[in-house]
């Protein structure tokens, strides 16, 4: 028979093992002594799913998501970016609207930079457009704030804007203006549709010898191709000259190109044509490319209702539900209320070395 004092130690030993023997608390087990309701009754393990208790991790479990915070997801110009367009917009997108952002430009010496600034997409996009273009091959930064985060980004512009070294090397040399880049502002919501049927097609140009630089006057002869990649073989419908009616003006390094009649692009064997065109940009010193490009024109979309099913005024109807847009009466060469006016910025010419063109 045991002795009391020795039935009280084995007790005790036999609690000591049982603690230790007990499972370890997993932070995913709900507490021990959750009362499960949802009374405010300080207990710091109630888990009453409620949004105002008394939870301490591991154990809180309201299921309350914090709201997201404002994150940059594009932006322009790119940190350190040494080739930042001088006559281009400074813009910023965000995941949600931040509040009190403001985007800004300040050039070397910390001088603010004139400029307005705009809000898109409900606030998520802040757009800056310098009120006079920026200096080329020049050092700035782009200042972003928004509540309570402070950016300040370095960049320099590219070498375009200044005046080309020798424009007279413009005569000879072919540029291909990919159609389906840029961006298409007009009408709102087109774009998409018309970059996924124009694709790798192009636009080519080239200066003739009778141009008079002296005069600001270029002759220019142009040609469509199907694919950028290929322009030689790929030439639809033979080369003409652009300026036949009036010359392009050159102010040294912008062109402008006004008005060219027609444009026509064969798509699937339809004709894509594009009609009082108006074709602007600026070339490099180096004559190596073309950016800041600006397209407008007059577009019949009959073309187009081939792939939406072949019946007449299919895209017109499309663009109609979709996005409200009323299609225009195209005039006496083709009646019908099937045209649009569209409108390309941030077009973009490439040197094609071994391209020539030809009457």
């Amino acid at each position: 028979m045991l002795h009391p004092t020795s039935m009280t130690r084995l007790s005790l030993v036999l609690l000591v093992l049982c603690i230790g023997c007990k499972p370890a608390l997993n932070v995913g087990d709900p507490p021990p002594d959750d009362d499960d309701t949802t009374v405010d009754d300080d207990d710091t393990t109630d888990d009453d799913d409620t949004t105002d208790d008394d939870d301490t991790a591991p154990w809180d479990d309201d299921d309350v998501v914090p709201d997201p915070e404002p994150a940059i997801l594009d932006i322009s110009p790119m940190p350190d970016q040494d080739d930042f367009f001088y006559a281009a917009d400074a813009w910023v997108e965000f995941n949600i609207a931040p509040e009190g952002a403001s985007l800004s430009i300040v050039d070397a010496a910390g001088v603010e930079v004139p400029g307005e600034q705009s809000l898109e997409s409900g606030g998520r996009v802040i757009r800056f457009d310098p009120t006079d273009d920026l200096a080329p091959s020049t050092e700035y930064e782009l200042m972003v704030e928004w509540d309570p985060v402070s950016l300040t980004l370095a960049f320099s512009t590219s070498a375009y804007g200044t005046p080309v070294t020798e424009p007279e090397d413009l005569v000879g040399r072919t540029f291909g203006i990919l159609m389906g880049g840029g961006t298409w502002v007009e009408p709102p919501g087109v774009g998409p549709i018309l970059q996924s049927q124009l694709e790798d097609a192009a636009y080519l140009l080239a200066a003739t010898a009778d141009s008079d630089f002296d005069a600001d006057q270029v002759q220019v002869l142009g040609a469509t191709a199907a694919d950028i990649n290929n322009p030689e073989a790929t030439i639809q419908g033979g080369v003409s000259l652009l300026t036949a009616d009036q010359p392009a003006t050159f102010s040294d390094p912008s062109i402008s190109l006004c008005p060219v009649p027609e444009i026509p692009f064969v798509l699937d064997g339809e004709t894509l044509a594009l009609s009082n065109v108006t074709i602007a940009g600026i070339f490099g010193p180096d004559l190596d490319g073309l950016q800041g490009g600006t397209l407008e024109a007059t577009l019949d979309t009959r073309p187009l209702d081939a792939s939406l099913g072949g019946e007449t005024g299919a895209t017109c109807q499309l663009l109609s539900e979709t996005i409200g847009i009323t299609c225009l009466e195209c005039g006496e060469g083709a009646p019908g209320e099937f045209c649009i006016n569209v409108q390309v910025e941030s077009m973009t010419a490439t040197y094609l070395p071994g391209v020539t063109l030809a009457l």
